[in-house]
């Protein structure tokens, strides 16, 4: 189940990532790690 996820996301993502500015891109790429980060310092607070 995880290799067609991993195939589908690298074209959706090759596709998008042609269509964003290399600035957008960053601050995109920057948020989604932010966000990350968030998540796992709350699901480790909770627990």
């Amino acid at each position: 189940l995880l290799i067609p996820g991993v195939f589908l996301g690298g074209i959706v993502g090759g596709k998008l990532a042609e269509k964003l500015q290399p600035r957008r891109m960053r601050r995109v790429f920057a948020g989604i790690l932010f966000a990350l980060g968030a998540w796992q310092v709350f699901s480790a607070w909770w627990r």
